[in-house]
């Protein structure tokens, strides 16, 4: 226990034969027992030490037992430690009531009885043992409740991100359920055809090889769904590291070189005016997202009537705290029927898309407590937008 727990007693008087004669009364709590000579001395005693009962003097040098007691009960850590008056005279009931009305809760007369003053001094010295020992339980019982309270919260933001990714693997399941059954069934047939040829004898060779190819483009169409979904599981929980990202950003063109060479789409890239500091984020995550939505502009810009296609990336800081990536090209836009499930899973406006590209974006998106939009641009062409809470690489917001 420090000096705030264990049941100190103060003695303030005087005379030095006094203080003498109550030390050798109290001598059982001889290492418990502060002396005091005078009221400034007892009051820098109050400021270190937690009192179970003070004995003060009324009659004093320089300030009084009545003004001492004043000052102690007016401080709060002791404002309710007893006080027991020593007085040679007991005469004065207007005295007397004034040292009850300052918080003395007895008095004892000089000469003091070794008996009475011992057993009054026990009786607040066993009060403060058991007061402390009660507060030291509640005090460690709120403890140990706050500790279970703070288990139980962190028990229950498990279970939330456990079903988070629960939820999240059961819409992949799904996703995987209706993306595979149309090729497994399209390379069942296929096969079955061939099989029902063959029994026949009646077939051409190239007919059969032209089937099983067209079961293999299926076959791969559907590796390509698998291949899809295992790179998601794989990332489905964020690995954050501190990341540059104008830099991963400017690096982005290096990672899609097939899809540029050959076409005439210009890639543009338009940096933020405010330096932007490293954010915590998943860097391939988010190159992941980027390159989908890259790749998706190539295929409108390639399948349409633009000649000069160009794609812009543009990073802006928007207030409050909050980066914003832009991607957006000079095709023909986007269907305004189709904005509303765009990012829907399995929703796909292309003959060959799987409809899971754009449903994954927003979810890393989402994992990263950021949004992904799309919009048409006022003067033609489309615009994916990405918004992030702007972090430090300790995770704190920029200010």
């Amino acid at each position: 226990m420090d000096n705030l727990d264990k049941a100190y007693i103060l003695v303030v008087d005087d005379n030095p034969q006094n203080l003498k004669a109550i030390g050798s009364v109290l001598k059982e709590f001889e290492h418990l027992t502060v002396f005091a000579s005078s009221a400034k001395e007892a009051l820098r005693h109050v400021l270190r030490y937690n009192f179970a009962v003070i004995l003060l003097d009324v009659q004093m040098p320089d300030m009084d037992g009545f003004e001492a007691a004043h000052l102690i009960r007016s401080r709060e850590r002791s404002s309710y430690t007893p006080i027991i008056f020593l007085s040679a005279w007991h005469k004065d009931e207007a005295e007397v009531n004034r040292g009850y009305k300052l918080g003395g809760v007895d008095y004892i007369l000089k000469p003091i009885n070794p008996d009475i003053l011992k057993y009054k001094v026990n009786v607040f010295v066993n009060l403060f043992t058991k007061s402390s020992l009660a507060v030291n339980l509640q005090n460690e019982l709120k403890k140990r409740l706050r500790a279970e309270q703070q288990a139980k919260k962190q028990q229950r933001q498990l279970e939330l991100a456990q079903l988070e990714r629960t939820s999240t693997m059961e819409e992949m399941a799904s996703a995987m359920a209706h993306e595979l059954n149309q090729p497994l069934t399209t390379i069942a047939n296929y096969i079955k055809g061939c099989v029902h040829r063959l029994n026949e004898g009646k077939y051409k060779a190239s007919d059969l090889i032209e089937a099983l190819q067209l079961a293999g483009r299926q076959a791969e169409r559907a590796g390509a769904v698998l291949h899809r979904i295992k790179n998601f599981i794989r990332k489905s929980e964020l690995y954050l590291e501190p990341v540059a990202i104008q830099e991963l950003i400017a690096n982005i063109p290096t990672l899609l070189p097939d899809e540029i060479v050959g076409t005439k789409i210009q890639l543009i890239i338009k940096p933020s005016k405010k330096p932007l500091p490293k954010m915590q984020v998943d860097k391939i995550q988010l190159e992941q997202v980027l390159l989908n939505l890259l790749r998706n502009s190539i295929d409108v810009l390639e399948n349409s009537a633009q000649l000069a296609g160009k794609i812009i990336i543009e990073t802006l800081f928007r207030q409050p705290k909050t980066l914003v990536i832009n991607i957006k090209d000079n095709g023909p836009g986007i269907d305004p029927a189709t904005l509303p499930q765009l990012f829907d899973l399995y929703y796909t406006t292309k003959s060959h898309g799987m409809g899971m590209g754009l449903s994954i974006c927003r979810t890393i998106i989402e994992a990263h407590k950021g949004n992904i939009t799309a919009f048409n641009n006022r003067r033609g062409g489309a615009c994916f937008q990405i918004t992030l809470p702007v972090m430090d690489e300790n995770a704190h917001l920029i200010p």
